[in-house]
């Protein structure tokens, strides 16, 4: 009883009652033994259907034949749908990568909640997954309340991706466990400060997606760990900061959970400001580059990631497809559909650097309409003209690029152009349908003195 009393008063320092933990519900929603509650159905030129695997699972076949489109298996299952919960799934695929999503639909079949997980590469062999709220996203639909209350329908769905060939998605669990709701507002963390570490305690697992480090101006440069703890004592390794100049670093730690956080400073002075970002200010990582780009000087990101608009124009040869290239009206070169983008930047003889936003820009194309785009930087110390076009037939298309640096001062100087390659498209990240926009990740680089490689 002492125990019991003691867990319910600090529940109650967190404002939650403690009488909802002892109804929080635990539901099994399929187990997917009854395999005509299900439907298969499929796009146009794309083959469904529905078999029963040696694990017990139920498998949804499909077969893309090379063509773009979705197969889905779908079956009545009304949910009501807590403020609260975990969403246990257990998967598996076989086949190549593609796109998975897991569909909610009311009983008006015009609202639409969705898990989207573009390129799931989920393994061969059945294992479980967890979401939460946080992961559930409104996709479409009339309703003016998107909050997910009850819906009565469900669809597991394999939309075509980087594979448009044969394989399968199969589930054998599907459960609901409600989780006790987070407080309206959460206390402060007690903070404990030495000269190189910062420790702060939440008082109770805390969920979130990143967090936001101040460093005070003189901390620089810094290394440093950040590390997570739910009892104190043992400790795992969030992300090692090599090199950070101070200011403001922002890190994205998506479907992060913990009671205690730590910055072990190991080079630098000082310790920072820290604060969690949630799901919902940092849904993705576009969202904590839309941080650091308010925070950092105009031209240090593109333009999108400010709320700009950013128009751009398509570089390929005739029926390139997905090997076609994009040009900014800023003049970044995203390489190829997805991938990431080449900006230019110029360094002056004094130190200072040059971006698009300390430029006036201009767009055109060769004679005034062939497909031959340029944007052209005025500056009161130069010009530059930044020209794309693609070669070759479709197979084997080729980009190619042009940079022409002009001194238009009165007298001689010295100029370096810098061609950055950076990891994000030039598809801003508000394109969410068809190719997503956004970040584009850098695996590796290799340099050899005259060709970088990139993503090998």
């Amino acid at each position: 009883m002492r125990s019991l009393l003691l867990r319910c008063l600090g529940v109650l320092l967190l404002a939650i009652p403690c009488a909802r933990a002892a109804t929080l519900r635990h539901e099994v929603l399929d187990d997917f033994s009854n395999v005509s509650a299900w439907q298969a159905s499929a796009s146009d030129q794309v083959h469904a259907s529905l078999r029963r695997d040696t694990d017990g699972s139920l498998c949804l076949d499909y077969d893309f034949a090379g063509v773009s489109g979705y197969a889905v298996m779908r079956r009545a299952l009304p949910v009501h749908w807590p403020e609260a919960f975990d969403l246990h799934a257990s998967l598996k695929r076989s086949g190549g990568v593609n796109d998975l999503q897991i569909k909610f639909v009311d009983a008006s079949g015009d609202n639409v909640w969705w898990i989207h997980r573009p390129n799931a590469a989920l393994p061969t062999t059945l294992s479980s997954f967890t979401f939460r709220p946080r992961h559930v996203e409104f996709a479409w639909g009339p309703t003016a309340d998107r909050r997910l209350r009850e819906t009565q329908f469900i669809e597991l769905v394999v939309v075509a991706g980087r594979d448009r060939g044969r394989g399968s998605l199969c589930a054998a669990r599907l459960a609901l466990d409600e989780r006790a709701p987070d407080p309206a507002q959460w206390p402060a963390p007690r903070t404990r400060r030495s000269a190189h570490r910062l420790d702060l305690d939440f008082g109770a697992s805390r969920e979130f997606n990143g967090v936001a480090l101040r460093w005070p101006v003189s901390a620089r440069p810094l290394d440093y760990d950040l590390l997570a703890s739910d009892d104190e004592r043992h400790w795992r390794t969030l992300r090692r900061v090599r090199g950070s100049d101070g200011g403001l670093d922002t890190l994205f730690l998506p479907d992060s959970e913990a009671r205690h956080l730590r910055v072990a400073v190991l080079r630098g002075a000082g310790l920072p400001q820290l604060t969690l970002r949630s799901a919902a200010e940092w849904p993705t990582l576009d969202a904590m580059l839309a941080t650091q780009a308010a925070a950092a000087p105009r031209g240090d990101l593109p333009r999108a990631y400010r709320g700009e608009q950013n128009y751009w124009t398509l570089v390929g040869v005739d029926g390139g497809g997905a090997h076609s290239a994009l040009m900014s009206e800023d003049g970044a070169i995203e390489v190829g559909r997805g991938g990431f983008s080449v900006e230019p930047v110029v360094l002056l003889d004094d130190g200072s650097r040059v971006t698009w936003a300390d430029a006036t820009l201009a767009q055109t194309l060769r004679e005034g309409y062939l497909p031959l785009p340029a944007v052209h930087w005025q500056h009161p110390a130069f010009q530059l003209e930044i020209e794309a076009a693609a070669d070759g037939d479709r197979a084997h298309p080729e980009l190619l690029a042009r940079y022409t640096l002009r001194n238009t001062g009165p007298r001689e100087r010295r100029f370096t152009l810098l061609l950055a390659v950076r990891p994000w498209q030039v598809n801003p990240p508000q394109q969410f349908l068809g190719t997503p926009g956004g970040t584009s990740p850098i695996r590796d680089l290799a340099w050899d003195g005259r060709t970088l490689t990139v993503n090998t």
